[in-house]
């Protein structure tokens, strides 16, 4: 039976931030398992969030694809980053989005690091690009193990009051 062990929860307080990130992270587990729901104060509905891993925020390492359903199926490709998505204040008062993002063999060093997330934007319209459901797979480019993780916004955005992010160490799955 797997067990999770939470490595770090953290909740924002009352001035927000840009980014939230646990370094340092314990190689003794098997995998490794984020929990975010959050929000951040940039004037949209669907912002875009990134997922960086060792702290690298380059564009050469990373590449992602994405499912989509915002009122339209759509898919998504791109070379240089791992996107995210959450709401920004456009969405329902008070309403988070979620991201799980599942790391598996995040400390071997003899593979490339895969990420598979999912993540959900809600919204109280049925217009296009006011909600958003994603499913995405990602890949982190290095035999290196993953020692970091980083969940940044665009620019000066920062995720609000009351955003959540958990990361979780996995053993026996």
């Amino acid at each position: 039976m797997a067990a999770f062990t939470v490595i770090d929860h953290t909740e924002v307080g009352a001035a927000g931030v840009t980014s939230w990130e646990k370094t340092s992270i314990d190689q003794s587990y098997d995998h490794l398992y984020l929990v975010a729901s959050y929000r951040s104060d940039d004037v949209e509905y669907l912002d875009d969030s990134l997922l960086y891993l060792n702290s690298d925020t380059g564009t050469t390492l990373y590449s992602c694809t994405r499912l989509m359903n915002n009122a339209n199926l759509s898919s998504e490709r791109s070379a240089v980053q791992i996107r995210l998505v959450n709401p920004g204040t456009s969405v329902t008062a008070n309403t988070f989005g979620m991201v799980t993002a599942w790391i598996p063999n995040y400390a071997n060093t003899a593979n490339f690091k895969s990420v598979l997330y999912r993540g959900a934007v809600e919204g109280a319209t049925t217009a296009t690009n006011t909600f958003l459901e994603y499913l995405g797979a990602g890949l982190f480019q290095t035999t290196d193990a993953v020692t970091a993780v980083k969940i940044e916004g665009q620019g000066s955005d920062k995720f609000v009051q009351y955003s959540t992010f958990t990361l979780y160490g996995v053993s026996g799955a």
